[in-house]
């Protein structure tokens, strides 16, 4: 599994790099690894690397780290990355985590100048986690995949 994760990972950043493609972007998104989640963007050209963070219920915090490759130099483009996302479950002043392995595939729309709006299906693997009250957590091999869809704005800073 780590091995997938690597190449995964390294075809992801292999992509043609141009310096006039570098930007930042803010950003805010409806679903996928958050109910409501923040995230922030870096672009290197075709590619970027992306933290989000935000909550389900408010009783957990989750985070997700990503690496996005982009197919074309288009205002629609399409994209593919992989990630590790985690939540951190704190339920009545226990703690619980769940480690996830994230392939969001997505369409990234440059809507006017600075402003960005895109769809993405985030398709999640369970790797492991811990239960809130102790021990280690088990899954249900039919369960492990758990794809989720996720609306975004983006602001270009």
């Amino acid at each position: 599994m780590k091995k997938a994760f690597f190449l995964l990972l390294f075809a992801a950043l292999s992509g043609r790099c141009s310096a006039n493609d570098d930007m930042t972007r803010l950003g805010v998104t409806f679903l996928g690894t958050g109910f409501l989640s923040l995230s922030i963007e870096r672009h290197f050209g075709d590619n970027s690397v992306r933290v989000r963070a935000g909550v389900f219920e408010m009783q957990e915090i989750c985070t997700a780290f990503m690496v996005n490759h982009y197919f074309t130099d288009s205002d629609t483009k399409p994209y593919a990355g992989i990630g590790l996302w985690n939540v951190h479950i704190f339920p009545e002043w226990k703690y619980g985590r769940l480690d996830i392995l994230n392939v969001p595939v997505g369409l990234d729309w440059n809507v006017k100048d600075r402003h960005f709006a895109g769809a993405e299906l985030d398709v999640n693997y369970f790797l492991t986690g811990k239960n809130p009250g102790g021990g280690k957590v088990t899954f249900n091999e039919e369960r492990r995949f758990l794809p989720l869809p996720a609306l975004y704005y983006k602001y270009r800073i």
